[in-house]
This record gives structure tokens, sequence and C-alpha cells, in this order.
């Protein structure tokens, strides 16, 4: 196409782009989304999301994440399953680090959409113990009157425990109650068990009997501590 100087819209070479990818031509993709961009042309969010997906699948997870330093260069908002797909992938290799920092670019940038799946991110961070990156987050998700789901402060809760921090995961158990979220039951246990373990009989006693007044039967693990 190039020696007989025919000339693709935009529509066309998105196609491009998604038909090498059909055919498992990651580098022809790569190319042609790469020269769009080069040019000013902003790929669809299909281009790209299947583009920085591949990227993913194949461990190039650097060329993914230039690929969308480079469309925030440029102010292109990233679709948020684009975002949520670096993010994943760099945390289910341990790059917590990476993960932060891309994170952190997208907010510095304003290019953060509102439908990202936080709460996902939240149970990641916190199982990497990067607390306060889970409460950063949480705390987005709640000016933008978008409420976590009740298993986002379960994680909370179990990573403050687990840090001693028995205080702050106290506040986050009662933050829950108010959003009339229900403890699950490992979580009423993680909570009486690190009260009990620091000698804070009362306020261990005092989650039973809130679990009781919502309604649930504390276990015999729970009454044994």
């Amino acid at each position: 196409m190039e020696e007989k100087k025919i000339v693709l819209n935009e529509v066309g070479q998105n196609y491009l782009v998604y038909g090498f990818l059909q055919c498992k031509d990651l580098s022809s993709s790569l190319h042609h989304l790469t020269t769009m961009i080069s040019k000013g042309i902003k790929p669809s969010d299909r281009s790209l999301r299947k583009v920085i997906s591949s990227l993913c699948d194949v461990g190039k997870l650097q060329k993914a994440v230039e690929l969308s330093r480079e469309m925030g260069y440029r102010g292109w908002k990233h679709d948020s399953l684009i975002q949520t797909r670096i993010m994943e992938s760099l945390l289910s290799l341990g790059f917590v680090e990476n993960a932060e920092c891309f994170l952190d670019r997208m907010k510095e940038e304003s290019l953060t959409p509102d439908n990202i799946d936080y709460n996902y991110l939240i149970k990641r961070f916190c199982e990497f113990g990067r607390l306060k990156k889970a409460v950063h987050l949480m705390n987005i998700m709640l000016k933008k009157s978008n409420i976590p789901i009740s298993t986002s402060y379960d994680f909370l809760i179990h990573g403050f425990c687990a840090q001693n921090e028995l205080d702050t995961a106290s506040n986050f158990s009662y933050e829950m109650l108010n959003w009339t979220f229900k403890l699950r039951i490992d979580t009423v246990e993680m909570l009486v068990f690190s009260f009990c373990e620091r000698g804070r009989t009362e306020q261990a006693e005092q989650f039973l009997v809130d679990m009781i007044h919502g309604g649930e039967t504390p276990t015999r693990k729970c009454i044994a501590l």
C-alpha cells in the first residue's frame, strides 16, 4: 500500500491493527498502532485494548506501559479496561511498585475514568500489604459517590489486623456497618482474635454483640476465642 501511495483513513488503520492481531501477528499490529499514534491519530479503544492485552499476555509489560504513557502525553483518555488490564498484569507478576507508579501517573494526568475496577485493585494491594494505597483507592471511590463492595472492607480489615493496626481495622468495620454491610464470619473471627491477643477483650466482645444484633450467630471458634 505504501508503494502505491494508498492512504488509509482512521477506520482503515484501526482495521489493520485489529486484523493483524486476529492473524496472531502482534509485531505488525503494534507497528501500525505506533504509526497511528506518531501521526497524531488516536486509535480506537478496541484497537488499543487488543494490542495492550496481547502485550500483557506475552509478558511485554514495559511496552504496554510505554503505549499507555504515550497516550497520556497526548491527553488521550484510556478505556478503563485498558488501565485495569495493565495494573492486573503488573500486580499478578508482583510488580507492585510499578503498578503504584502507573496508577499515580494516571491520577496526576487526570486520565483515570470513573468506572475503573477499584474493588479489584483494593483487593490486590491489600494482598501485597500496600494498605495505604488500598485506602487511597477507597477514598477515591467514596469521593465519586461510588460505594465499595463489602469484600473491599473485609480485605482492609484483615490487612490492618495483620499489621497490628487494630483501631484502624475497627474503624473500617464500623464504617462497613454504616453502609449496612455484614462482615464475613472470618473477618469477625480475625477481629476477635486480634483484639483478644492484645488483651482488649471488651472490644472483642463488642464485635460479637454487633454480630448478634446483625442477625448472625457467632461460630464456636469466635466464642472460644
